[in-house]
């Protein structure tokens, strides 16, 4: 786990490569100096350079002229040509040279036609004077041709060349005395063998750098030299004739084609490896690649192109490549101030400089070659600080690897530190179980002296955690990951322990962590009794009795009788309010042990609040019977004795049989129902509630309604219908109803309106409901809009709760604003006993709904027999007499005098009046002779779906007994004779 930081031998192997390569360096750069002082003692003044200007060159493919007429035809006809590389013919050609202009005319001199080479050669001397010609003495030497003019005066004489070329170059011209000549040769011998042997060596040893350190730049960097050298020897007319090797001319120009393409190609992919990190980031990058890419293209194709096509194709490439490298080295040097990006910028200048001289002056871009400025120094040069470039990068990476384990050790010590200093035990473990090292927390935990271990150390783990844990721990050899781990251990004095280790495999051996946690589970265990036991009594809290219930509805589904005991202490505020809390906790606990022992071991008890539920398991009925009435007794019979005084305390019992099928939630409403039943019946008694009870059937029905109610707002099982609001007077000139609520049941079925609205009453959701309505039937009327301009209006009920809530204010407000056509045919109905309940949240309703068009009905009116002295204050449109008038109208006086003056009184407030209950014909008839504005009843219409009443004319058109019907309009007949004439016709 603790592991040695270490050199590795790939390490070690490539520090020594490095001290071989630096040592390379060191000994080339000694023959790099030897070389460059050849190199410079090859271009020191010793001969006067002639101009190229006066060189001419005339083809003569099947070699016919004799040098009379070539010298004629090169100096006479216009046919001659200047010299040029692009100009130099492919065959047999002719060169002549006009009398030399030389600062000095040595005594023996030799011209040297530099860079050209000949397979066969002849030269001839013409006195200006005298048109014999006389052959002079030629040779191939050193890069060229030597020509002997003995006795001849250079500046009085025409010289005539015979040539069958080998080679390629525009050549420079010099003019030696036969001594300096001789002394020229032996220092290019020797220069060039210096350079040779400087860079071929240094290309062995870059090469063997790269194949032990596996870095390509090594290996471009020998390739570069190599091509660099090629270079050299072209540009100076060495080439493969200077090792002794004689090649075919047409082979000797692909080579030199291709060794100054491929020198192009590893100089930018040199660049781009030496300066890789630093150009990353760079958005030069691309053009970089893209480069590489052309000079790659360049060397594929250079073998096919002709020689005049293939050098302006490399310059213009070299000038791109230039600008390009140019640009990236200042944009390094400036960003990063890289020491391998000065150094390498050098080489760059050294190579790219003498190359361009060289090319520019080949392809007769320019005169003559800058002096000092030629092949071999800048080749030797260029090379060295290459390599010193390349040796700035090895030692740069050097310094950042030596950097990068010097940050590893300090990673190491601190890491060391945190290792013994973690709280938590730390060890390593052999797959036979003996520990290799540990912590001192590990051996703090079990006890052991010191705090590092032997390889053969004879502590196991096995002795410290006993043989299952230690088993348990090795087998994380066997898994792919980390393994969690928790097990036990019994200690000699008779304790437990309790360890959590998370262990994982590193090759054959365990690493891992361990923690005593006996404190943690010991605190978790008792955590665990609180979370299910109350903390007063140490009964089954809720969360313990709702895991109770599983095991109860187990055991009933097994088919063991269950039942369930609600025990409820009969006014127990009372104790409270009497004697303080302190007496009723103290009663709480002495009835909960009076209830324990009268139970069974197996049966569960639970304190709720003031209440306990008892789970009676395998119990039949009359166990059942005898069981809870002696629950009953073990509280009443005996008074409690608490704080010197002495109280009695009854409770009432309820219970119910276990169904398997019922839900856990059902099963204590039941039993909670039938304690409510027990309390109604007197107190201190026990009540059984079975399933074909009709007050359990109701209260389970009821349950279930809200909890679809709760779960959520089934909107897809909701739809209205409408009672027409019947006119008593115009029944057939007026459209209206009142908008009614209905719900399907999970099977199609309607509930009942009065089972989900009082349960939703009840839970508070009819806030949720009443939105429902208002906004659903605000989108009927505005989708049927002939419907709605037929219509006079529409009433909705609004719960008290609703009325109540601010929130539903403003989102009833908000929804009548969005349907203005709409909201002047609403009539909202709110409960008089709710309206009076709160009269400043209903004016503020009331006023804000009239604001927009609504108008205001008061339901019920008169139940209250209050409602009187409270109507001025309350500004309704109409006023429904509450049904339990209407409905024995004829039967009892009294509810006739009640409606008639409930009438009379709307009729002087300027008000109107709706009748409700109106369900026989003879109650219609009465309430016609009342004077009643408007009746609702099954005596007039039925609620009927949407798609009926959409299509209704008025209200009237809905009545469907005949005896109404006459009445309706014997009563719209005797309003209209009634009426002055003038208003009948208005």
């Amino acid at each position: 786990m603790f592991a040695r930081l270490a050199f590795r031998p790939g390490q070690l192997a490539g520090n020594t490569a490095m001290r071989v390569f630096l040592s390379a360096i060191v000994v080339s750069l000694l023959l790099g100096v030897v070389a460059v002082i050849a190199a410079v003692g090859l271009s020191r003044p010793l001969a006067d350079p002639i101009a190229t200007a006066r060189l001419r060159i005339l083809s003569d493919p099947s070699a016919s002229l004799t040098p009379g007429e070539a010298q004629a035809a090169l100096f006479s006809d216009s046919s001659a040509k200047r010299y040029a590389a692009s100009s130099q013919p492919d065959g047999h050609f002719w060169i002549g040279l006009e009398p030399l202009q030389a600062q000095t005319r040595p005594e023996r001199p030799v011209l040297e036609l530099r860079m050209l080479r000949a397979s066969e050669l002849r030269f001839w001397a013409l006195d200006a004077g005298d048109l014999v010609p006389l052959e002079l003495q030629a040779r191939n030497d050193k890069g060229g041709i030597s020509v002997k003019l003995d006795g001849f005066d250079v500046g009085n004489t025409f010289i005539v060349g015979s040539i069958i070329p080998k080679g390629v170059g525009r050549p420079k011209v010099f003019l030696w005395s036969q001594d300096a000549y001789d002394d020229s040769v032996l220092l290019f011998e020797r220069g060039g063998g210096a350079l040779l042997g400087s860079f071929i060596m240094l290309a062995i040893f870059s090469a063997f750098v790269g194949a032990v350190n596996r870095d390509w730049s090594f290996f471009l960097f020998a390739g570069w030299l190599i091509t660099t050298l090629r270079v050299a020897s072209i540009n100076d007319g060495w080439d493969l004739t200077w090792l002794g090797i004689s090649l075919d001319n047409e082979l000797l120009l692909m080579l030199m084609r291709v060794s100054l393409a491929a020198h192009a190609l590893l100089t930018i992919s040199l660049f781009r490896s030496l300066l890789a990190s630093e150009l990353e980031r760079s958005k030069l990058s691309p053009w970089l690649a893209g480069a590489t890419a052309l000079f790659a293209a360049l060397v594929v194709a250079s073998p096919f192109l002709r020689h005049a096509a293939f050098l302006p194709a490399l310059w213009v490439s070299a000038a791109l490549g230039i600008l390009l490298i140019l640009t990236s080295l200042t944009l390094v040097v400036l960003r990063t101030r890289s020491s391998v990006a000065f150094w390498y910028t050098g080489s760059w200048c050294a190579t790219f400089i003498g190359v361009l001289t060289e090319v520019g002056y080949a392809s007769g871009l320019i005169s003559q070659v800058v002096p000092g400025l030629n092949s071999q120094t800048a080749s030797v040069t260029s090379a060295l600080v290459t390599a010193i470039a390349l040796a700035e990068k090895l030692r740069v990476e050097r310094l950042g690897r030596l950097a990068a384990q010097r940050e590893k050790f300090d990673v190491l010590e601190k890491f060391k530190r945190n290792y013994d200093s973690m709280p938590v035990g730390l060890f390593s473990m052999t797959r036979l179980g003996s520990v290799t090292l540990f912590n001192p927390a590990f051996a703090k935990m079990f006890g052991i002296q010191g705090t590092r271990l032997r390889h053969d150390s004879s502590v196991a783990m096995e002795t410290l955690l006993g043989e299952n844990p230690a088993q348990r721990l090795v087998g994380a050899i066997d898994t792919a990951g980390p393994l969690d781990l928790e097990f036990n251990v019994d200690t000699d004095d008779g304790q437990r322990r309790w360890f959590q280790s998370r262990v994982t495999a590193n090759g054959d051996a365990i690493e891992g962590s361990i923690q005593d946690v006996t404190a943690r589970k010991e605190a978790e265990s008792r955590l665990r009794h609180l979370v299910d036991h109350d903390s007063l009594t140490g009964l089954l809290n809720r969360h313990g009795l709702e895991e109770a219930m599983k095991s109860a509805a187990e055991a009933a589904r097994r088919g063991l009788p269950c039942a369930i005991a609600h025990v409820d202490l009969d006014r127990f505020k009372l104790i409270n309010d009497l004697y303080g809390h302190a007496t009723g906790d103290a009663m709480i606990q002495e009835a909960s042990t009076r209830l324990l022992s009268t139970v069974r071991s197996r049966d569960f008890v639970a304190r709720i609040a003031d209440s306990f539920v008892i789970l009676l398991l395998d119990c039949p009925d009359r166990a059942v019977v005898r069981l809870t009435e002696r629950l009953r007794e073990s509280i009443g019979e005996h008074p409690f004795e608490l704080e010197g005084k002495s109280l009695t305390m009854t409770v009432s019992v309820g219970v119910t049989s276990l169904d398997p099928e019922m839900p856990p939630i059902e099963a204590m409403a039941a039993a909670n129902r039938a304690c409510a039943e027990a309390k109604s019946r007197g107190r201190n008694c026990v009540v059984r509630l079975d399933e074909g009870d009709d007050a359990l059937t109701r209260h389970l029905e009821e349950l279930k309604v809200v909890a679809d109610l709760q779960k959520r707002l089934p909107i897809d099982r909701y739809f209205l219908e409408m009672q027409p609001i019947v006119s008593l007077r115009s029944a057939l000139t007026s459209l209206n109803y009142e908008v009614l609520l209905r719900m399907h049941d999970e099977r199609g079925g309607v509930i009942p309106p009065g089972k989900f609205i009082g349960a939703a009453e009840r839970n508070g959701l009819m806030s949720q409901i009443d939105r429902w309505v208002i906004k659903t039937t605000l989108q009927w009327l505005d989708a049927h809009p002939e419907h709605r301009e037929r219509l006079t209006f529409a009433t909705i009920n609004i719960s008290g709760s609703s009325l109540n809530d601010a929130r539903f204010v403003d989102d009833a407000v908000s929804m009548i604003r969005e349907h203005p056509l709409s909201v002047n045919k609403l009539c909202f109905e709110i409960t008089e006993s709710i309206a009076l309940h709160d009269l400043e949240s209903t004016r503020r309703f009331v006023d804000r709904l009239r604001s927009y068009g609504s108008k205001l009905a008061l339901d019920d009116f008169g139940a209250g027999y209050t409602s009187f002295s409270y109507l001025k204050e309350i500004p309704a449109d109409f006023i429904k007499i509450d049904g339990s008038f209407v409905r024995d109208i004829n039967v009892n006086p009294a509810n006739y005098a009640i409606t008639r003056t409930i009438v009379d009184l709307t009729h002087e407030l300027g008000m109107r009046s709706i009748a409700e209950w109106a369900e026989t014909p003879d109650t219609v008839a009465s309430l016609i002779e009342l004077r009643v504005d408007y009746g609702q009843g099954y005596g007039l219409a039925r609620p009927m779906h949407t798609d009926l009443l959409a299509g209704a004319r008025s209200s009237g058109a809905l009545v469907r007994d005949p005896q109404v019907l006459a009445m309706l309009d014997t009563s719209a007949m005797h309003l209209l004779a009634a009426q002055p004439t003038g208003a009948r016709r208005h």
